[in-house]
């Protein structure tokens, strides 16, 4: 049954979906960029006009001249530079709401596939020291302190830093999202399979 614009939309995306699974091709490129536009598709109809969002693919830069690699969908916010005779742009990473990366199948190797382009936009993390609101209302909840600015972090206990520090990167960086539309039969084994790419980001990040 269907009752509000969500379910309007994920019924549109399965019935597009199978559409897509249908088609006689075996071109990785080519089923790969259908069911990007399939995406792009389904989040153009689900932002309000008003808005003035887009929704783009290419790469994300940050004050420092650092790029991401290729992103599959950007949600973002004003005009940014089209790379000549593509379809691609490139943004600043100040004008990018949200990431996401596009799989027709989301298994243990396109997960990791996902996990390393996601990770190259956390890596584009934003030099200057300032706290938005998200991170005070995420701060203030979870750790029931209020920061004033970024130092005040350094001040709380270990684990508290640990956790505030966590907080404030995520502030200032993109929503990152993987999305695959045919993968694992459960959500323990998702979350089994996702183990292995933190684990070895931990490891490498340890290495550092």
């Amino acid at each position: 049954m269907i009752s509000t614009v969500a379910d309007l939309l994920d019924a549109l995306k399965n019935q597009e979906a199978k559409l897509l699974d249908e088609q006689k091709i075996t071109h990785a490129p080519t089923i790969g960029s259908m069911y990007e536009g399939l995406t792009k598709s389904i989040l153009e109809r689900a932002l309000p006009s008003k808005l003035e969002l887009r929704v783009v693919s290419g790469f994300i830069t940050n004050e420092s001249g650092r790029i991401s690699k290729q992103i599959d969908c950007m949600l973002v916010d004003g005009i940014g530079e089209k790379i000549p005779y593509t379809d691609n742009y490139r943004y600043d990473i100040e004008n990018v709401i949200a990431v996401i990366e596009v799989k027709k199948n989301l298994y243990s190797d396109e997960l990791d596939s996902a996990y390393k382009n996601l990770a190259s936009v956390r890596d584009l993390r934003i030099s200057r020291k300032t706290v938005n609101r998200m991170f005070i209302d995420s701060h203030r909840q979870i750790l029931q302190s209020d920061p004033r600015d970024y130092e005040d972090i350094s001040q709380l206990a270990i684990w508290k830093q640990q956790v505030g520090f966590a907080l404030y990167h995520e502030s200032m960086l993109p929503i990152r999202i993987a999305i695959g539309y045919h993968g694992f039969s459960s959500e323990f084994s998702f979350r089994e399979a996702f183990m292995t790419p933190l684990q070895k980001g931990l490891a490498e990040s340890v290495k550092i």
